[in-house]
């Protein structure tokens, strides 16, 4: 949910499993640190913002521009606005944290010619690869420190850290796009919906619930979701469930009726069967197979 501190345009959404976010105000900038304790992946989407996400533990992998970039601890990835990109956390099967900052189109557009102005661009920057700075990640983590003393983060260090990024960018890995973009679900909202369907049991999403919890009616969140993830948001829930199935899987020390139990099936023939839908085989033959082992 929503909450407004008083005296001021700082709104603060802090009841997802993993994520924290911070959006300030009409400058359409959110903050949000993320501390994942357990392999989480979104699927390609987009947003009408772009953003940069700084590894601070554990790995996190990024596709964009057909290109995989796995970051580590003080390596950093912008996502461009508009460009359909996939994100996976944990893929080295450690706890991953760090921090994204999502920069409305016009703002980064803003930012670029007042930061760097020896590297013109006509339209939004695009920034491609992945970069390692020290500096970056010190501030990244200084401002990680200050948010878990439930201090309220200032604007001018977010924007501090994203201008050190701009800054730091190769001029090799620099080029542009349109900046016209179409109206896309909110990267929080959609970070946020994600995160909490990968904890709701089998049956525990209900879409208006999940409208109200972003602040959209039901068909909006239809609408947006639709626009940025090319699925509808029950689809996207019945993937994440069949993720963590797989995930569970892996851990030998689980019997397939305490898997269903944890996904929050009435019974393990009902898990059964949605596992068979979606894969084609039985957990039991899946769990046998190489990768799983």
């Amino acid at each position: 949910m929503l909450e407004k501190p008083v005296n001021s345009d700082l709104l603060i959404c802090k009841n997802s499993p993993s994520n924290r976010f911070w959006l300030f105000g009409d400058t359409g900038i959110c903050l949000h640190k993320f501390h994942y304790k357990n392999k989480i992946g979104f699927p390609s989407h987009l947003h009408d913002v772009s953003s940069l996400v700084v590894c601070l533990e554990g790995a996190v992998e990024c596709v964009q521009f057909g290109h995989r970039e796995v970051l580590t601890a003080g390596e950093a990835i912008i996502t461009t606005a508009g460009v359909f990109h996939a994100s996976t956390y944990c893929v080295n099967g450690m706890p991953t944290s760090g921090i994204v900052i999502d920069v409305p189109v016009t703002l980064l557009r803003h930012l670029w010619r007042l930061f760097c102005p020896e590297r013109p661009v006509e339209g939004l920057p695009v920034l491609r690869g992945k970069i390692a700075h020290s500096e970056l990640a010190s501030e990244a983590a200084s401002l990680v420190k200050y948010l878990e003393s439930e201090q309220l983060p200032f604007l001018s260090l977010v924007v501090r850290i994203a201008t050190l990024a701009l800054k730091a960018w190769p001029a090799e890995l620099v080029g542009e796009r349109s900046p016209a973009v179409e109206p896309q679900l909110a990267c929080w909202r959609l970070t946020y919906l994600i995160d909490q369907m990968h904890s709701l049991p089998r049956a525990g999403f209900y879409l208006a619930d999940a409208a109200r919890q972003v602040g959209l009616s039901s068909s909006h969140l239809r609408l947006l979701f639709r626009n940025s993830t090319g699925t509808s948001p029950q689809q996207c829930f019945q993937m994440a469930v069949a993720e963590r199935a797989c995930e569970l899987l892996s851990q030998r020390d689980l019997t397939v009726r305490e898997i269903a139990e944890r996904l929050g099936f009435e019974h393990p023939s009902h898990f059964c069967s949605f596992f068979r839908q979606r894969f084609g085989t039985s957990p039991g033959r899946y769990r046998r197979r190489p990768a799983c082992r």
